[in-house]
């Protein structure tokens, strides 16, 4: 359903890489899945990097920048409040610029503790999927991904670390994930 009304929805922009790569590219499809489970899809709309810098649809704002790293100049980066990045990449911009004072910092990994929101205890429950906890700032919660692949694992932990930092509550983010088929997001 296209939107006829965009005046005040903001814009959660995901980089062209978390979209396409294969051990990312469940992060868009499971966001976008998360907002409309948890009520914020008329607040919120996920596009990809490559559709923002084409245009944006009038009376939006550009909200939250989820990526690999950030590759953004800091012109660019300043369009947005938050920016989601893997910690295990170099947080440093192009060209020795810096974050702007007014883009906040946030962080996801399945490897290191020292992230803002992490993936620990990943196990593989043969018949039923993977299940981990996730680990924020002063939350943790148990997910376990139906029908879903390790893949699944890091492409649910980003889009819940984007979810998370737009302001929806944990509660409704862990069971949103909780209740996601991720079989139908890996056939189609």
């Amino acid at each position: 359903m296209e939107r006829k009304d965009w005046s005040g929805v903001r814009l959660i922009v995901l980089a062209d890489e978390i979209a396409s790569c294969e051990q990312n590219g469940l992060a868009m499809p499971v966001l976008k899945q998360m907002l409309v489970d948890c009520g914020f899809d008329q607040r919120y709309h996920v596009m990809l990097w490559s559709q923002m810098k084409t245009g944006i649809p009038a009376g939006s704002e550009p909200y939250a920048l989820v990526t690999l790293q950030v590759t953004q100049t800091a012109e660019e980066l300043s369009r947005f409040s938050i920016c989601v990045s893997d910690y295990d990449y170099d947080l440093q911009m192009p060209d020795g610029e810096t974050v702007p004072e007014s883009c906040r910092m946030m962080t996801y990994s399945t490897t290191s503790d020292n992230a803002d929101f992490t993936a620990r205890n990943i196990r593989n429950f043969q018949e039923k999927g993977f299940a981990f906890e996730m680990v924020g700032i002063g939350v943790i919660g148990r997910i376990q991904l139906r029908n879903g692949s390790e893949q699944a694992v890091r492409g649910s932990l980003i889009a819940a670390s984007a979810a998370l930092t737009c302001g929806i509550p944990f509660a409704e983010v862990l069971e949103a994930l909780n209740h996601i088929s991720m079989a139908y997001f890996q056939e189609g």
